[in-house]
């Protein structure tokens, strides 16, 4: 396909201290996105929580990404993209310390949402920034480097989290991810500077409205939303299934379920990486990972596998699953025309994912419930795994075409 003159655009050499310091920023945002699951039987003791608000403490940080992520990624382009990076670690290291100071419901769930803001923001400033300081030679790897910040920061979150509620109490492990999200906003401002950051080319109203007319970005959208709902899915219920059903001992299920996350990370990077390698394009890695979706679940929730057979194919989701995030987001620069569309088109694709966060996990749940147990329930993932493939060849037609 022709390559519009956004993805053929760049730098000579990529910087690559942005490059960490962007990706470990939006790790350290998603660690705050997966910080209340270990502690949530602490926190409804303390507070007093029943389950639904205790389900909210959790799923809240999503909401403002699913209800306005396309506006916000419009937002960071006209404000700025760095100042919209500085505005989202502010904002998650006020949430945080609100979280860990929070006497009531109220003010954690508002605390809550104000990280998610900062979540959101990271996600939709920290893209263009991302493909603005990559060279053209090593922006499909940079990007799926950029994708794996969010299982290294649910990773992360997940193996640190034993041993720190057990030694500080959920307040002191809040109170920790607050100094991380300080130090965090002061690393960027030191490295990130103004001169190091390439001049913004603000969004407007009519160069939003023509990335919205094609399809390419709803479609990029559209299979990031599935497999979220999917992935999360899978992410949220895998600790309980392997406590209920294989009866792991809590702390062998939170260091299982935290392997499973880390194995995102290499798939993440060579979804990006693959993309245009010789005769593979995007659909077929996005192909690959909806294969994945519609059949490991099989081997991960069926009955009839011995552990370590069950063990084996569980590794098979993340590794083929995750194949989709990188080439996600190399997509980007592919189907923007120009810099100053790629924050809405980021947002769009956020938007997509936090949908999807929020609706899998109950999906899975009620069907658990409706349909008898794990059995029944993991047909939904022949489902997600056809749509995702139906959206992947799409998205080859459209980038055949051009």
């Amino acid at each position: 396909m022709t390559i519009p003159a956004q993805a053929a655009a760049s730098r000579a050499a990529t910087d690559w201290p942005v490059i960490v310091a962007l990706v470990g920023a939006g790790a350290v945002a998603v660690m705050q996105l997966g910080k209340p699951a270990p502690a949530l039987s602490l926190i409804r003791a303390d507070l007093g929580l029943d389950l639904v608000t205790a389900g909210w403490v959790s799923s809240i940080v999503n909401l403002f990404g699913a209800a306005a992520g396309g506006i916000a990624g419009f937002l960071a382009d006209r404000t700025g993209r760095r100042r919209a990076m500085i505005a989202a670690l502010l904002c998650l290291a006020v949430g945080a310390l609100g979280v860990a100071a929070a006497p009531s419901a109220l003010v954690l769930l508002s605390a809550r949402f104000l990280e998610g803001v900062g979540l959101v923001m990271v996600f939709v400033a920290g893209t263009p920034l991302i493909i603005a300081a990559a060279a053209a030679r090593d922006r499909a790897l940079v990007l799926g480097i950029w994708a794996a910040f969010f299982p290294l920061g649910l990773g992360l979150i997940a193996a640190a989290a034993g041993g720190l509620l057990t030694t500080v109490s959920w307040r002191g492990f809040f109170a920790a991810n607050t100094l991380l999200c300080v130090a965090t906003l002061l690393a960027f401002v030191a490295i990130v500077g103004p001169a190091r950051v390439a001049a913004d080319a603000p969004s407007s109203l009519s160069g939003t409205g023509a990335a919205l007319r094609r399809p390419g970005p709803w479609l990029l959208s559209a299979i990031f939303l599935v497999m979220s709902v999917a992935t999360f899915a899978v992410q949220t219920w895998l600790p309980t299934f392997l406590f209920e059903r294989l009866g792991l001992s809590i702390a062998e299920a939170a260091l299982a379920s935290a392997a499973f996350i880390f194995l995102f990370i290499p798939a993440n990077i060579l979804g990006g990486r693959a993309c245009g390698a010789g005769p593979i394009r995007r659909w077929h890695v996005l192909a690959g990972g909806s294969v994945g979706i519609a059949l490991v679940p099989f081997g991960i929730f069926a009955d009839g596998l011995g552990d370590l057979s069950r063990a084996l194919v569980a590794c098979l989701y993340p590794l083929s699953a995750g194949l989709i995030p990188g080439a996600v987001f190399a997509g980007i620069p592919v189907h923007t025309t120009t810099p100053g569309e790629t924050g809405v088109v980021s947002g769009l694709i956020s938007q997509g994912s936090f949908i999807g966060n929020l609706a899998g996990p109950p999906l899975l749940g009620f069907l658990v419930l409706s349909l008898g147990g794990w059995t029944g329930a993991v047909w939904m993932f022949p489902a997600l795994g056809a749509a995702c493939l139906a959206v992947a060849m799409a998205i080859g037609a459209i980038e055949a075409r051009h």
